[in-house]
């Protein structure tokens, strides 16, 4: 097959490649006796750790500093997960040959050309040419994380603690799947920041198709093809991937405070605030091994909690209403409990949009603009295509809507005997009813562009609940 389509492309070559320089060659090994496995693992995954704990008694034993180091190995399993079954082949029901004017198809006979059979590896390099193929990385590096970690906590009084942290992660040899079919043409993509209607067209052309009548049964043995199907890497495909490569990398670094006041006096409470950033590598351009590095869709870069609970002092053993059994059962046993959330908001993830640069004035909040939408291009005839992206899918800047949520919560505890126990419970979540947006449309075609149409949260949830324990 290589060399009958060489052949036909000698007769009628494109520009952009010459007849020397154009092959077909390639495709997939199979699993064998002698190969059994489709990749190797490396053998020996090195994992040291180390930790310190140091109370200094110059501090009267209340200050503690914390250390650690560690380097932790992924599972590698993770994301080698290839197909469950074996070979397989769909026969496609063919109703009629006739535009319906007779059927082909019987109840008596579905298949009258038969059922298909898997052709398995049988074909070797050859199998399954014209389709779609992906295939493992032979050679994985296992990919791991290094974590490092310092805190100091300081006690205050008898019951409340301090306690401020640093945490920081690399992600080493992340996982990227990879179109490699593309990579050939990523240098004849246009670099212009406008819609290139010359690129455009030159990519698209409709040429002489090389494979014509050597593929059957696929879409690239028509008569034509377009430019950018034989400029591709392996063009005797339709597209090639090569999964699990790990070239890709992430950090994570986050600093921590926390303030807690343990449960004395009927009162217990804690504050969190933790300010990160977590950054990974990904592919803008299919095909591209030089990756960008930026936010990415997990990047919350601050976090504010605050929880607190109050057991009012009323009834038996309290310093009110400490009287009789029957008041203590309607005042006594109550305590109200809060949580407070405040987190920023997702980075926005854009498309491969024209944007003509200025302010853009984000407001998560504003339903009809959260952005000025002037700043992009917007006409559908004026898109990019067939360009090398360089606009970055993520900023840090730009986010939608920040959660701000209270959860509260009211206990009721009965004992109504020595060893029965009940308890009542009136929970509402989100119970402000405040609506937290999501994020707005990015398409800038689409008419509702800039405008947000859905809620991220759900609305107000009250529950009422009794236990009983005996």
């Amino acid at each position: 097959m290589s060399q009958a389509a060489a052949a036909a492309y000698g007769k009628s070559p494109i520009p952009q490649l010459p007849a020397s320089a154009f092959s077909a060659l390639g495709g997939l090994t199979y699993a064998s006796p002698s190969r059994p496995s489709g990749y190797s693992l490396p053998s020996f995954f090195p994992s040291p750790r180390i930790g310190i704990s140091w109370a200094p008694a110059a501090f009267h034993n209340k200050t503690v500093f914390r250390g650690g180091f560690g380097i932790f190995n992924n599972s590698i399993g993770a994301f080698l997960t290839g197909p469950s079954t074996g070979f397989s082949q769909t026969t496609t029901l063919v109703a009629t040959n006739d535009s319906f004017v007779t059927p082909y198809a019987t109840l008596r006979s579905p298949y009258p050309a038969g059922i298909q059979t898997p052709v398995g590896s049988g074909g070797g390099i050859n199998s399954n040419l014209g389709g779609s193929i992906g295939f493992f990385t032979a050679n994985i590096t296992n990919p791991y994380s290094i974590r490092w970690n310092f805190d100091v906590q300081r006690q205050i009084g008898k019951d409340m603690m301090l306690q401020v942290g640093y945490i920081g992660n690399k992600q080493v040899h992340a996982g990227v799947s990879s179109a490699i079919s593309s990579t050939p043409l990523l240098p004849v993509l246009s670099r212009l920041p406008v819609r290139d209607q010359a690129a455009i067209a030159a990519l698209g052309a409709v040429v002489p198709n090389p494979f014509a009548g050597l593929l059957p049964g696929t879409s690239i043995n028509g008569s034509t093809v377009q430019v950018s199907t034989l400029l591709q890497a392996f063009p005797q495909f339709s597209g090639v991937t090569q999964s699990n490569s790990n070239p890709g990398w992430g950090t994570f670094n986050e600093l921590s405070v926390m303030f807690q006041k343990r449960f004395s006096k009927g009162v217990q409470a804690t504050v969190n605030y933790q300010h990160s950033r977590q950054l990974n590598s990904y592919q803008n351009n299919a095909g591209d091994y030089r990756l960008s590095y930026g936010p990415t869709s997990g990047d919350y870069p601050d976090h504010f909690v605050l929880t607190g609970s109050y057991e009012l002092p009323f009834g038996r053993g309290r310093k009110f209403l400490n009287a009789s059994r029957a008041l203590d059962l309607a005042a006594g046993g109550w305590i109200l409990n809060s949580i407070y959330t405040w987190e920023s908001g997702g980075a926005l993830s854009w498309g491969n949009v024209i944007y003509y640069g200025g302010a853009l004035n984000m407001q998560p909040r504003n339903l009809t603009q959260a952005f000025d939408t002037t700043r992009f291009e917007r006409g559908s005839g004026n898109q990019l295509g067939q360009n090398y992206r360089t606009f970055p899918q993520m900023f840090n800047n730009l986010r939608s809507d920040a959660a701000n949520n209270v959860d509260l919560s009211m206990l009721k505890n009965f004992h109504i005997t020595e060893k029965i126990f009940a308890q009542f419970r009136f929970e509402a979540f989100n119970a402000f009813n405040r609506t937290q947006f999501a994020a707005p449309n990015l398409t800038p075609t689409s008419a509702a562009f800039g405008s947000i149409t859905s809620q991220a949260n759900t609305s107000r949830q009250i529950q009422i609940g009794l236990k009983l324990k005996f």
